[in-house]
């Protein structure tokens, strides 16, 4: 199904791009606090 490779791949991207915006809020306050 090439529609459902698509979601995935939408899916697998958006999940990156929250894994990647929680990493920088983790890194904010972990340096904020300091």
């Amino acid at each position: 199904w090439g529609l459902d490779l698509r979601v995935s791949r939408l899916t697998s991207f958006y999940f990156i791009r929250v894994i990647s915006q929680l990493i920088v809020c983790f890194e904010l306050r972990a340096r904020s606090e300091e």
